[in-house]
């Protein structure tokens, strides 16, 4: 992996986008598979809920975490704005960092970053994932 792979990964995203999308994530499993060609997903609201229902699960068991000072908003070298949340293993501290996190928005966190378009969406996931 490396910076100029995840830029082209980014404008390719950007040609596919829909206007329903709400978030955008670097899948690893789909990176490896297509040799870096298609490593980033997307989802609406409607795709979205199911993933939401298993963090809240999965935060209430200690498994995953997700703390308020990982949401952070960062621009793309395009300038396009984005508000991030992160995904961690609960009560690890070496976690993996997102390549996505690092090379499209500069952000080195350990986890899992999605990106959401609009920073209430965001919020709104925080919120119910941790309720």
């Amino acid at each position: 992996m490396i910076k100029t792979d995840f830029e082209k990964a980014y404008a390719d995203f950007k040609k596919v986008e829909q206007p329903r999308d709400i978030v955008m994530f670097y899948h690893k499993n789909l990176w490896s598979q297509s040799n870096g060609k298609n490593g980033f997903s997307t989802a609406n609201n409607d795709e979205f809920k199911p993933q939401m229902k298993i963090w809240k699960k999965f935060i209430k068991k200690g498994l995953i975490k997700c703390v308020e000072h990982n949401n952070v908003s960062k621009k793309a070298d395009d300038g396009r704005e984005w508000h991030l949340l992160t995904i961690q293993e609960a009560g690890e501290d070496n976690h993996d960092i997102d390549g996505m996190g690092m090379f499209i928005f500069g952000y080195m966190v350990g986890g899992c970053v999605y990106a959401f378009q609009k920073k209430q969406n965001r919020d709104a996931v925080f919120k119910y994932i941790n309720s």
